[in-house]
């Protein structure tokens, strides 16, 4: 049970990262094709 919560709190730490990769380059890209 404990393993499993860790893991669960890493993927959080992991996906929340990553959103904020996928969100950073999208607004990238935006700007990109505005300019």
């Amino acid at each position: 049970m404990l393993e499993r919560d860790q893991q669960i709190e890493y993927n959080k730490l992991f996906w929340g990262s990553q959103e904020s990769c996928i969100v950073d380059q999208v607004t990238m890209s935006t700007l990109k094709n505005t300019l």
